[in-house]
């Protein structure tokens, strides 16, 4: 058994980080949905520790790289192989997925990813993947010892699983949306970012840098006019100081996870595109569902048994029904949290961790 696990990842940060919003989205490596989990594996793995990225003389007995969607064009981490590769130790990747759409086409993997998953293919029994289409995506590419297993993180939960003490829908919902840095969304994701507006509903970030920076303060003003047009858009919030005065009062955003949970615990109701987002106010034990808008956030949904519906159940001419969004919370089963934590605890096993609420 491993007993000096090393996990490569982005964990939860202190309040003693001084950074400003895009270092602090860079130390996040870009989405803070990316600590859940990191910090999953940092809290159930025995004797695991946090590594940085680059693997000269690191004292552990093998590496766990606590993956994303990385299974998509764009994304190389040929430099990831290049580290393991050097250290030879045996190496691990938990919860790699694949970026598609809900047509599930296979995706371009870059040279430098393939080359990679070849490389820890070989150092370890086997592959987790997010779920059955991004072990498929693994296979096309020649990779075959994959399980799907789906995001480590909703193993915050602990043994018996999520526990809800709201049983009907209050005033405190929070909607979310998936964009990335100072780029547009797309007419559907703009759709939540519109609600939050118009509904005066707290809008939760993870990954809109112009978004934050708005929020915080730091320059609501001072930033470039084709950035601040393309939120103040996404919005549809009208003259720009109406904008900022919601952002200010609205906008949610956290880079540590204790302070995230105790948010979300204060909260009635989550609901968005973000799979992470989702994740963590159900480890909170606050109702959520997911809107699954593509390949990744649909696998996950299904293997770890989070309430979602597809986008077409959404009416973006309408405002949103968050009555009739929390009643397919109400009917959730999640019994397939038992076997999906079942499943996990295996491959921890198999592939010699021990880990630490089994």
């Amino acid at each position: 058994m491993f007993v000096r696990p090393l996990v490569i990842g982005v964990p939860s940060l202190l309040d003693n980080e001084k950074c400003d919003n895009m270092a602090l989205l860079k130390r996040l490596g870009g989405n803070s949905g990316n600590m859940l989990f990191t910090e999953a594996l940092l809290r159930l793995i025995v004797g695991s520790k946090w590594q940085p990225n680059s693997l000269h003389d690191a004292d552990g007995d093998c590496v766990v790289v606590a993956a994303a969607n990385w299974l998509n064009p764009g994304d190389d981490f040929g430099w990831l192989a290049d580290e393991i590769e050097k250290s030879r130790l045996p190496a691990f990747i938990v919860g790699i997925g694949a970026q598609s759409s809900l047509r599930k086409e296979i995706p371009r993997i870059e040279p430098g990813t393939v080359r990679l998953l070849k490389v820890v293919a070989e150092r370890s029994g086997a592959i987790s993947t997010r779920g059955p289409f991004s072990s498929e995506v693994l296979e096309h590419y020649g990779i075959k010892n994959s399980v799907p297993t789906g995001c480590p993180s909703l193993l915050l939960c602990g043994p018996q699983g999520p526990a809800f003490n709201k049983g009907v829908l209050g005033p405190q919902i929070v909607l979310h949306g998936t964009r990335h840095g100072n780029f547009a969304g797309g007419e559907f994701q703009s759709y939540f970012y519109r609600q939050a507006f118009a509904l005066k509903k707290e809008i939760l970030l993870q990954s809109e840098l112009v978004d934050l920076e708005i929020a915080t303060g730091i320059a609501p003003y001072d930033i470039e006019p084709a950035d601040a047009h393309m939120v103040n858009r996404t919005y549809a919030a009208g003259p720009y100081p109406n904008l900022v005065q919601f952002l200010r009062t609205k906008a949610a955003f956290f880079y540590n996870l204790e302070k995230w949970i105790s948010y979300a615990r204060k909260k009635d109701f989550f609901v968005g595109t973000r799979i992470h987002a989702t994740v963590l106010s159900l480890i909170a034990g606050t109702p959520a569902v997911l809107i699954a808008h593509d390949s990744r956030t649909e696998e996950l949904a299904e293997v770890m048994g989070v309430p979602y519906v597809r986008p077409d159940k959404i009416d973006t001419n309408a405002p949103l029904d968050c009555e009739g969004l929390f009643e397919i919370f109400k009917n959730s089963d999640f019994g397939k949290y038992r076997a999906y934590r079942t499943k996990f605890l295996e491959f921890f096993r198999e592939n010699g961790f021990t880990a630490s609420n089994e």
